[in-house]
């Protein structure tokens, strides 16, 4: 395992930037802004960022990776995309979010990738090279995704491009559909988190505001985001989520099914335009959330301005998600497990939370 020398300097976050070390390795600038020294040659990858996971696979890098977080092995749709994930196959060990030094050096690592930049300092003062990958908006993502390229060469680079330039082209074309659309036409959208431990009516509150990547992803779909005025994420007031009255809602997470049961059946919610109407939406799911920025990120603005704006938007279904899996994944699904993705559920076709 090659050792890190951290060059120190914060020079922007996120730039990705390579340069030679006297030593043949490499410097990486990370999503902290850090300067990291990395190997000239990258083996053996633990990664225990779940969102960076889905981009190693759509560069081809998959095989490098030795050691994951209980968020990706533990994934209902993880050993879907790779067989590596299963567990009788030996490849991928089981991380913490922050993977202890003495295990990373048991596992002769050549690289950690992982959220918390703090940690990374910590590991690399310990002579183990670890890079942050964190991003709170697009232009970060595009960064964080540019500097995994960095780290894995020509290839990943070229990959980097083509994805960011897919989402680039997805979003303009809703842009461009949507010019004419009358401001008192705009869909008022409400978001309920569905990912926490359980589905229950007060959890229906637990929403996004401002400045997240809810509202980034409702604005740029062509609606307005009714708790736009909330912090990123807020277990907010009942009484006052009630009246914002949203013509339309999306549930997103793995209770999506549960939480939307629960609000279709409560009494509260009756009066609501969004559940009068059935504009209650749920999101897909696949290896990556449909729900924030992730590789899935084009397929779910295509999904939701078809869903906001079906006479403005066309949504290809399973034949275009097909279609992204082979382009940006290299898989091919059967019409089945595209079937599944595209509900929300489990490659076995039961819900997420069971």
């Amino acid at each position: 395992m090659a050792l890190a020398l951290i060059c120190g300097s914060l020079v922007g976050c996120g730039t990705g930037s390579s340069e030679s070390a006297e030593n043949g390795n490499r410097v990486i600038t990370d999503c902290a802004g850090v300067e990291v020294e990395i190997p000239e040659n990258v083996d053996r990858v633990v990664c225990t960022s779940a969102s960076a996971v889905p981009f190693l696979l759509g560069m081809g890098v998959e095989d490098k990776i030795v050691g994951a977080h209980g968020s990706t092995l533990g994934h209902s749709w993880a050993a879907v995309f790779y067989d590596g994930f299963k567990e009788e196959a030996g490849k991928v060990a089981l991380f913490g979010k922050n993977p202890n030094a003495e295990e990373l050096i048991a596992a002769d690592v050549d690289l950690v990738i992982l959220k918390d930049a703090s940690y990374a300092e910590e590991l690399r003062k310990q002579g183990i090279p670890a890079i942050c990958f964190k991003y709170t908006n697009k232009d970060e993502l595009y960064a964080a995704v540019d500097m995994l390229g960095e780290v894995f060469g020509d290839d990943a680079k070229a990959f980097a491009a083509k994805w960011e330039a897919k989402l680039d082209s997805t979003i303009q074309t809703i842009s461009d559909e949507l010019k004419d659309l009358p401001e008192d036409e705009k869909c008022n959208v409400y978001y309920v988190d569905a990912t926490g431990a359980e589905a229950s009516s007060e959890n229906l509150f637990l929403t996004a505001g401002g400045g997240s990547f809810v509202e980034y992803w409702i604005n740029a779909s062509g609606a307005n985001l009714v708790t736009s005025k909330y912090s990123d994420l807020e277990q907010i007031d009942q009484e006052e989520g009630l009246s914002l009255n949203p013509d339309t809602i999306f549930i997103c997470g793995w209770l999506e099914y549960e939480a939307k049961d629960i609000m279709m059946n409560d009494p509260l919610w009756q009066d609501v335009p969004a559940v009068k109407n059935n504009r209650v939406f749920l999101m897909p799911t696949s290896f990556a959330s449909y729900d924030r920025f992730s590789m899935e990120m084009p397929l779910m603005m295509s999904y939701t301005a078809n869903q906001l704006y079906p006479d403005y938007h066309e949504f290809g279904g399973i034949d275009e998600l097909r279609e992204f899996y082979k382009e940006y994944y290299g898989r091919d699904f059967s019409d089945d497990q595209l079937e599944n993705m595209l509900k929300g559920l489990n490659p076995d076709g039961s819900r997420m939370g069971e």
